[in-house]
């Protein structure tokens, strides 16, 4: 049996503060995140792209971007500024 290791994620993923008047167009929110009544002011809009699904992901800005609601305390506890 193999020991369980840590690994870190190679993307990169960038956030901009969630407000009442942000454009919510094409921006996932997550059931567990509507049913608490979400997004909130402190939650988060995370932006990013699967780089699996390109095939030259050197010049990110001329692909498509995910974007989701990461909640204040998810935010918090799970990303640091690079």
């Amino acid at each position: 049996m193999s020991e369980w290791k840590a690994h870190r994620s190679k993307h990169v993923t960038y956030f901009k503060p969630w407000h009442p008047e942000f454009d919510m167009e094409g921006v996932t929110i997550s059931e567990r995140i509507r049913l608490n009544g979400g997004p909130k002011e402190g939650d988060m809009v995370a932006q990013y792209f699967d780089p699996d699904q390109v095939e030259d992901a050197s010049n990110v800005q001329d692909h498509e971007w995910n974007m989701r609601v990461v909640t204040k305390d998810d935010f918090d506890a799970h990303y640091d500024l690079i």
